[in-house]
């Protein structure tokens, strides 16, 4: 939690955040916080129901699924955005679909050959290479499954 400053207010809570429950999350062997979406190192807190979107949740779902505050990374996040999912493992699911949607974007790029690419302008040749570049970074955050197996021993415990 942030400390106020001299003289300065720190803003109020969000009026439903005491709604919500901590999930354990995944360390690197640095002992970062790990994303619970894809495992890269997390920078942002994720929230399910997105703290935007409890009063439409809570009038979609009258029954009360469990609220998560997860750890994140930007990216995730920003990809998320305020959709709304009935619960955590739908929204892990949403996110891994948008996900195999880029990879299919720039899937294409792997099926050049090296005498092909060599023939291609530079402009074109980068595009390539670019695609290539986001697919090897994409596929480990589809296969990764660390923060859905912890989330399913917390939901145990709760």
């Amino acid at each position: 939690m942030k400390k106020a400053q001299k003289g300065q207010k720190l803003p109020e809570p969000h009026p439903h955040i005491g709604l919500y429950t901590h999930a354990p999350a995944e360390r690197s062997p640095h002992g970062w916080p790990l994303c619970v979406y894809c495992g890269q190192p997390a920078d942002a807190l994720d929230h399910q129901p997105p703290l935007s979107r409890v009063d439409d949740y809570q009038k979609l779902y009258l029954e009360r699924e469990q609220y998560w505050q997860v750890k994140a990374c930007k990216p995730c996040c920003e990809l998320l955005g305020d959709d709304l999912q009935k619960d955590i493992f739908v929204r892990i699911e949403a996110l891994k679909y948008r996900l195999q949607r880029t990879l299919r974007r720039h899937d294409a790029a792997l099926s050049w050959a090296d005498d092909d690419l060599a023939e291609l302008g530079h402009s074109l040749r980068s595009k390539v290479s670019v695609s290539a570049a986001v697919v090897s970074a994409t596929q480990p955050r589809i296969d990764y499954q660390g923060g859905l197996r912890l989330l399913r021993e917390a939901t145990r415990r709760t």
